[in-house]
């Protein structure tokens, strides 16, 4: 391992086993004591000093880092060690995360590396000065209406960017991936995780990634993912901003996702009925059950926003373009539905130790989902982190 020496800053490099004890430093000769464990403060991966702990995902812990050679703070993601043993993924992780560092957009996080130190897989990002939507929600519970329409239609434009550029699909739009800076713009995390469109949502024994709360029908089904998936997320997001709710709850995983397939969305204002109705209809047509129902590129909803922005109507959320009542009956959608497995309590598991609910074992199998954290049902303004994450071949 390499550490940095607290007393001449130089790198210093260790066996694995000598960390937690002192030792020499190689350039000024004093005694030093080595960080404990390879991400403790003090460690080097890869070109980034690890300083102290962000927070942690289903897949891994984000540390605030400096980047050695550009002299600049960092956040760092590590993958879990479970994550990091499924070659399958790393490889994917690897392949998008490089697709995701060409992007620059204001409203993205820029992504600055990602690579692989002695067996610890990494992916450095920009450190945004600013918090989670996530932690302004807990605080506020409800995001002011015009506030809800400017930090959307950011994202939107991020989106459509990133669509345009590289094709890539976000999977897993929620709060805890929107930062709001300091001055107010706001920014997408995490797309250095995304995937890049038009492949299959997923095949059998896949996991996808995703979040209950938040999730696309089409994730849920394996269907083709593309930036349509996207617009049904961030649709999810904007509910839960505007209500201070989800857009569908339960008391479980499996509850929360067969809604999203074949539940009846309450509109938003009849939840908050400080919501104007033009919104109200955007936000529903982000969330159509199916694709070709919602908005066509994230440009028209950043449009559309825009509009409402300047007093205007939308242009194609109208009131003839509605989708508040949706044809598909249930019997028509139960036969489509193919029923998620739902691996508890969502971090992968040791070979044959994997509990898998199969909420239909009757039907055709569906893709895999492993939910982290809590699924609870009433957010009191603050979602369930329950990120899934998909393996993808090469």
């Amino acid at each position: 391992m390499r550490f940095q020496c607290p007393i001449c800053k130089g790198i210093v490099s260790v066996e694995d086993t000598e960390m937690g004890t002192t030792v020499q430093c190689g350039h000024c000769n004093n005694p030093v004591t080595v960080p404990s464990s390879r991400t403790a403060s003090g460690s080097v991966i890869g070109d980034f000093i690890i300083l102290h702990e962000l927070g942690r995902g289903g897949m891994g812990i984000v540390y605030l880092a400096h980047q050695i050679s550009l002299d600049r703070p960092a956040a760092v993601k590590i993958l879990s060690e479970s994550y990091a043993k499924n070659s399958d993924f790393v490889v994917g992780f690897i392949k998008e995360a490089r697709a995701a560092a060409k992007l620059n957009h204001p409203n993205i996080v820029q992504a600055y590396a990602v690579g692989d130190d002695d067996g610890i897989f990494y992916f450095a990002m920009e450190h945004v000065d600013g918090e989670t939507m996530k932690h302004i929600l807990k605080r506020e519970n409800v995001i002011p209406v015009k506030k809800a329409i400017d930090i959307v239609r950011q994202i939107a434009e991020a989106l459509d960017y990133a669509w345009q550029e590289e094709k890539l699909v976000h999977r897993d739009i929620k709060p805890d991936n929107i930062m709001l800076t300091s001055a107010g713009r706001a920014k997408l995390a995490d797309l250095g995780l995304a995937k890049v469109g038009n492949d299959p949502g997923s095949t059998e024994g896949e996991e996808v990634m995703g979040t209950p709360q938040y999730i696309s029908p089409e994730q849920l089904t394996g269907d083709a993912l593309d930036n349509r998936t996207d617009i049904y997320c961030l649709g999810a997001t904007f509910y839960h901003f505007l209500t201070g709710r989800f857009p569908y709850e339960g008391s479980s995983a499996v509850e929360i996702a067969r809604q999203h397939l074949d539940g009846t969305l309450i509109p938003p204002n009849q939840v908050n009925p400080a919501i104007p109705e033009t919104v109200s209809r955007v936000v529903e047509k982000m969330m159509a059950k199916d694709p070709a129902q919602r908005y066509q590129s994230a440009g028209q909803l950043a449009e559309d926003l825009a509009r409402i922005k300047r007093g205007q109507n939308p242009a194609v959320a109208t009131v003839s373009g509605s989708i508040r009542v949706q044809s598909s009956n249930k019997d028509e959608a139960a036969h489509k539905v193919i029923p998620p497995k739902l691996r508890m309590p969502g971090r992968p598991a040791a070979a044959g130790t994997e509990t898998i609910v199969d909420v239909n074992t009757a039907q055709r199998s569906a893709p895999k989902l492993s939910f982290a954290g809590k699924n609870n049902s009433t957010p009191s303004g603050v979602p369930a982190s329950a990120s899934v994450s998909k393996a993808v071949p090469p």
